[in-house]
């Protein structure tokens, strides 16, 4: 097996595991924020270039410089990411400059990117991807701390007046996506969000979505999304942010649906998105002792740092059951 498919094949038993606390440093190892990383690793559909674009980290050891950049290629730490394919064989590096927001986050704000096919600088920092499959490794200077491995694929035009390929990234965004309320208060409203695309020839596609949650043991609808919406689907990936709402009984229902009418009831519950008629996903979570559950690679401190997925104080990432 492949390094590229042992990543990509990480377990998902589920498991109950601890909530997000600040503790020291060292209880927390460096990771990137997962909803930043699937928001951040890009792909020009009708070009084909790769680049990065504002991912957040977590848990970075202090750094020092002249300038606001405590990380950056020159007089401060080092922070660097590795693009390598399939075989192993290095492409490019990507040299950070970062900045502290607010601890623990810092921003990777922008980088230097060296073809090592080359060893050129690559001046508009984006590279020209064939079809494959990749993996991008962070580091600092204590070693490798992040791994994350994607394909690229292309879809031929069958349109002469629209000639040219499209490119698409997958990997991550097939299968992840998460429960949100606002700063883990469970008095917040209840939202679903899903990075969503339309892997076609097009430009877009229009689609009526359906979020819905059962509970498992008495199949009782829960809540759904607002209905009569419609949304655009785009050849690259974007995140839909859903709130729930009471479900609709003729006239009545339609109220906000906040977290803790949710969890107010122990149990398995199943959720499922639809795209117009279609079936696009379903993902399984549980609500244990008034919370929501981790599971796998959710489970901070038990999961592996290289592939945590992060989610800090008010986010519950769940991955799409195949």
């Amino acid at each position: 097996m492949t390094r590229f498919m042992a990543v990509a094949a990480a377990g998902l038993a589920l498991l109950c595991g601890p909530v997000f606390t600040t503790g020291a440093l060292a209880d927390n190892p460096p990771g990137l924020m997962h909803s930043t990383l699937l928001n951040g690793v890009k792909l020009h559909h009708d070009k084909g270039t790769f680049y990065l674009d504002h991912i957040q980290a977590v848990f970075l050891p202090p750094a020092q410089s002249k300038t606001i950049y405590p990380y950056n290629p020159t007089d401060g730490g080092k922070l660097w990411a590795i693009l390598s394919d399939s075989s192993g064989a290095k492409i490019a590096r990507f040299d950070f400059y970062a900045e502290l927001l607010k601890a623990p986050y810092w921003l990777l704000n922008s980088y230097n990117l060296t073809d090592l096919r080359t060893n050129e600088k690559v001046a508009n920092k984006r590279l020209n991807l064939k079809p494959g499959n990749y993996v991008l490794d962070f580091f600092l200077k204590s070693g490798r701390f992040y791994t994350f491995p994607f394909t690229v694929s292309v879809i031929a035009s069958g349109d002469a007046f629209r000639p040219g390929d499209f490119s698409f990234l997958d990997g991550a965004w097939n299968d992840w996506a998460y429960l949100y309320y606002r700063e883990a208060d469970p008095g917040q409203s209840l939202h679903w969000k899903v990075w969503l695309r339309n892997k076609e020839h097009k430009d877009s596609k229009s689609v009526k979505p359906r979020v819905e949650i059962k509970r498992d043991s008495d199949g009782k609808l829960i809540c759904t999304s607002r209905p009569n919406r419609t949304i655009t689907l785009k050849p690259w990936w974007n995140r839909f942010d859903f709130d729930m709402i009471f479900p609709m009984k003729g006239t009545s229902g339609g109220a906000y649906f906040k977290a803790k009418d949710l969890l107010a009831t122990d149990g398995s519950y199943t959720l499922k998105v639809s795209l117009g008629d279609q079936l696009y996903g379903t993902w399984k979570f549980q609500v244990a002792g008034g919370k929501l559950n981790y599971t796998g690679r959710t489970v901070r401190g038990e999961a592996d740092p290289l592939t945590f997925v992060e989610g800090g104080r008010d986010a519950w990432w769940y991955a799409r059951e195949k």
